[in-house]
């Protein structure tokens, strides 16, 4: 976690594909105050560096993995962590994939990047994602 807290890597992201604590309530819980208190600890960073993922091959291997997506929007729509929910389910994945780039490099008529256009619109997610990874400066 600290390494994609960290905003020396700000193209670090930290995934959560398989993790099986979250379909434990208890453990859940006990992975939201931990991610909290590291989001915490960043100053807020780490928030815009979880991405959501499912890794669908790993998870249905575990009993009940039909609610592996249900555990997580639990915990990330209840606070503090539901500040966090548009970023970790869908706007820092775009940040991570850097849509509004690729989607620019298009032609204007591209039905891809239009579509992309679209998503990005309703996720309010523009190109300060792509902007913020190539203005950092070196030491």
């Amino acid at each position: 976690m600290k390494l994609a807290a960290d905003p020396e890597t700000p193209n670090v992201f930290l995934e959560f594909g398989y993790h099986d604590d979250i379909l434990d309530p208890k453990r859940r819980q006990t992975f939201a105050d931990t991610l909290w208190t590291q989001i915490k600890a960043s100053d807020g960073r780490l928030g815009d560096r979880i991405v959501y993922g499912t890794d669908w091959h790993m998870i249905e291997r575990l009993r009940n993995h039909e609610k592996y997506f249900e555990a997580f929007a639990e915990i990330f729509s209840k606070p503090p962590l539901d500040a966090f929910a548009d970023r970790f389910f869908a706007k820092n994945g775009a940040a991570y994939l850097n849509l509004p780039a690729f989607a620019a490099r298009r032609a204007q008529d591209d039905p891809v990047r239009v579509h992309i256009e679209k998503v990005m619109a309703t996720l309010s997610v523009g190109a300060r994602f792509h902007r913020r990874s190539r203005t950092r400066k070196r030491a």
